[in-house]
């Protein structure tokens, strides 16, 4: 009965997202959101971006996925 019940709670947590934040991960979070609308309207990588550029080695921008562009292309020679 606690296994199942563990479940449930376990379930739960992970379909709300981050409905369970505490209040000043919450503001970071929205804060987050709002600087990359602004990124998002200006054109320039959003923070998600600059984190999966780096991983991969290349200019990455997800929203290239909505134009049929790749997501990731090869950094310019310098």
């Amino acid at each position: 009965m606690m296994t199942q019940m563990a479940m449930v709670v376990l379930v739960l947590l992970l379909i709300s997202g981050c409905a369970f934040l505490p209040s000043p991960l919450a503001y970071l979070n929205y804060a987050r959101t709002g600087f990359d609308v602004k990124q998002v309207v200006t054109g320039e990588p959003t923070i998600s971006d600059v984190i999966l550029s780096s991983s991969v080695g290349m200019d990455c921008q997800i929203f290239n996925a909505l134009d049929g562009k790749d997501i990731c292309v090869e950094r310019p020679q310098e």
